[in-house]
């Protein structure tokens, strides 16, 4: 099971007043945040993907907690390294624009 991020996971008015903003532009299909030590990734109730990537610091020695993201039309592909897990996020619900 996959770790909710704590950047979104309280109810905290800084945290709901940041995601009011993102819900009101469609176009916003992601939000990505570094150093999370162990991690996380959620998509919110309106489609959102918040990723939190796991810190390098938590990495066992010889190996590497890094990624690449390529952005198309319908999808975000995020190709991990060592402790980053790769994976396709689709926003279809939401408005690329």
């Amino acid at each position: 099971r996959e770790r909710e991020s704590v950047c979104i996971e309280t109810n905290s008015s800084p945290k709901q007043d940041f995601l009011k903003i993102i819900h009101r532009h469609p176009c916003v299909v992601a939000t990505m945040a570094g150093h999370e030590h162990p991690g996380g990734f959620v998509t919110d109730e309106a489609g959102v993907h918040h990723i939190a990537f796991e810190c390098v610091l938590e990495t066992e020695p010889g190996s590497n907690a890094y990624a690449d993201v390529q952005v198309y039309a319908d999808r975000l592909e995020v190709n991990g390294v060592g402790r980053v897990p790769s994976r396709i996020l689709s926003f279809h619900d939401r408005v690329w624009q």
